[in-house]
C-alpha cells in the first residue's frame, strides 16, 4: 500500500525549522578542598571565621576519672561540629583544687564545654555541661564546669528480689547516657549493691516500656534512692 499524506503547507518548512540547543559552558575544574587536620575542622574554614581561646576552670578532679583520659570537649551546640578534646593533663593546677585550661574553638555561634571521663563520652555520657550562647562575651571571665561526682545507691523496695533494666537519664538531657555505668540499663538484684558516680544535675529513673513509670531525684542532695513499687512489679507482674 501506498501511504497518502496530506499535502505540505505554504511556509511549513519554516514552521518545522528546529533552532539547534545553545551549547553548554564548558566545565571548569573545581577548588582544591581545603586541608583536614587531624582535629577535625578545616584550615580555610578556621581562618575564615576566626578562632578564639577560651579559659576553663574545672571546679575540681573527681576520684571516679583517670586525669590522663579524661578531658574537656568544645563543638556546636546546633550542628555538633568543630569538635575538639582537651585532655586533663594539659591543664594547670591551681591553689584551690580546681583546674584551670586554655581551649580553643572556631564555632562562632552557640557552643558547648562538656566534662567527661573519656572522649568517647564527652557528647553524651558527660558529667558536667555548660553552654554559651552566641552572643555571650566567652572570651572575658573563665568558664567554669563543675567537677565534683556524688555517689548515690539505688535500692529494691521491701519484698522485692529483682528490677530492671531501667532507664537512667538526665531531665535537662534526654540524650545523655550513663556511660560510667550502663548504656543498656540498670539492674538490680536483691543482695547486689548498685552504687551511681553523678555530676550534679536531676535525673529520672524510668521504666523503658512504659515511660510513664518513672522516679525523680537530685544530685545533690540524694545519696540514697529506693525506687517505687511501679518501677519494681511483682514477680507475677502485679503490683
Amino acid at each position: 500500500m501506498l501511504a497518502i499524506g496530506r499535502p505540505a503547507l505554504p511556509g511549513a518548512e519554516s514552521n518545522l525549522a528546529i533552532e539547534a540547543p545553545a551549547r553548554l559552558p564548558r566545565p571548569e575544574r573545581l577548588p582544591e578542598l581545603p586541608r583536614i587536620r587531624e582535629n577535625g575542622f578545616a584550615t580555610d574554614r578556621r581562618h575564615e571565621v576566626g578562632e578564639r581561646s577560651l579559659t576553663v576552670v574545672l571546679s575540681s578532679v573527681p576520684a571516679v576519672v583517670d586525669p590522663g583520659v579524661a578531658g574537656i570537649a568544645t563543638f556546636d551546640s546546633v550542628t555538633g561540629g568543630d569538635f575538639r578534646w582537651f585532655p586533663l593533663v594539659a591543664g594547670e593546677d591551681e591553689d584551690d583544687g580546681s583546674l584551670r585550661m586554655t581551649v580553643t574553638t572556631a564555632v562562632d555561634g552557640p557552643l558547648t564545654i562538656t566534662f567527661a571521663a573519656a572522649r568517647e563520652h564527652a557528647r553524651h555520657g558527660y558529667l558536667s555541661r555548660r553552654r554559651l550562647d552566641a552572643d555571650s562575651d566567652a572570651a572575658g571571665a573563665p568558664i567554669t564546669l563543675a567537677g565534683e561526682t556524688y555517689r548515690v545507691r539505688i535500692d529494691l523496695p521491701p519484698g522485692t528480689d529483682r528490677a530492671g533494666p531501667l532507664r537512667l537519664q538526665r531531665v535537662d538531657d534526654r540524650q545523655w547516657l550513663p556511660m560510667l555505668h550502663s548504656t543498656s540499663g540498670l539492674t538490680l538484684r536483691r543482695g547486689a549493691e548498685l552504687v551511681l558516680d553523678l555530676g550534679a544535675g536531676t535525673y529520672e529513673l524510668q521504666d523503658p516500656i512504659a515511660p510513664e513509670r518513672s522516679q525523680r531525684f537530685d544530685v545533690p542532695g540524694t545519696d540514697r534512692v529506693e525506687i517505687s513499687a511501679a518501677l519494681a512489679p511483682a514477680r507475677d507482674g502485679r503490683q
